[in-house]
């Protein structure tokens, strides 16, 4: 996530149903993807209240079992899947994170002029980059200091799509894939649908909408190992309580989340 159409901290941003994806080029298809469930027992709210309260049940400590691998995904790898990925990691989760937009893109001095540039791109050259293009600006909007915690988190961006998951990347697919954007779900649920399925293993796919700016990200990413403490805590028969996990994490936090299951 994080790669926000003016979205990253003190530039305005774009809502996340801006057709022009000035600064993330997802490519979502245009048929509709596989109809996710989708839990409304209650309304979607700012959830402020739950943020800083990292759970694996309601009420208990968050701590990882390492009985799942979970991938933080948002359209360039950069924002919300860095920082959720920052702090999973930080608590021990076996933890990856991915994009799934065409390219990198990031913010420029104008929404007509973003900063584009190739997955696998690593976040020091982007660092350096746009710090000799323009150190005041780029520390004012907060990339530099976004680029600063993504170096210390892992090299490079990722691109979903790209990862062989049947074969050479077979030993670091995820079982739990959590996304930060509705468009972000979609594009990832009809990614594995036009795979060749090979192993029939499971991925849980689930959506927890976030403002892509660093303070929501921010906000968000607690959330997130909430949620994926609660996976955790069920190990291997996650298929089984899912339902239960998502209805409880809703109760406790007031957000909705859309999740599918898909094979690969």
């Amino acid at each position: 996530g994080g790669e926000g159409g003016n979205g990253e901290g003190g530039v305005p941003q774009v809502p996340s149903s801006h057709n022009g994806d000035f600064a993330f080029g997802v490519g979502v298809a245009a048929h509709e993807a596989p109809h996710p469930h989708e839990n409304d027992d209650n309304d979607k709210d700012n959830g402020d209240d739950n943020n800083g309260d990292a759970t694996a049940e309601e009420g208990g400590p968050c701590v990882a079992s390492n009985a799942l691998r979970f991938a933080m995904v948002c359209a360039s790898n950069q924002n919300r899947s860095m920082e959720a990925h920052r702090l999973l990691q930080e608590a021990s989760f076996t933890v990856d994170s991915y994009g799934v937009g065409q390219h990198v893109k990031l913010p420029g001095p104008s929404a007509r002029e973003p900063n584009v540039y190739p997955f696998g791109t690593p976040y020091q050259t982007i660092y350096d980059e746009l710090r000799s293009k323009d150190t005041a600006l780029y520390t004012r909007n907060g990339l530099l200091t976004m680029l600063e915690r993504n170096i210390k988190v892992k090299k490079a961006p990722q691109r979903w799509q790209d990862m062989d998951w049947a074969s050479a990347d077979a030993e670091v697919q995820p079982d739990v894939a959590l996304c930060f954007e509705e468009r972000v779900f979609e594009t990832l649920v009809e990614d594995m649908a036009s795979r060749q399925q090979s192993t029939m293993r499971p991925l849980l796919v689930v959506n927890l909408d976030v403002i892509d700016s660093h303070e929501e990200a921010a906000s968000a990413a607690p959330l997130a190992l909430k949620l994926c403490g609660m996976l955790d805590a069920r190990g291997e028969d996650w298929e089984e309580s899912v339902d239960d996990v998502v209805d409880a994490f809703t109760r406790s936090t007031g957000r909705r989340l859309l999740y599918n299951v898909v094979f690969t």
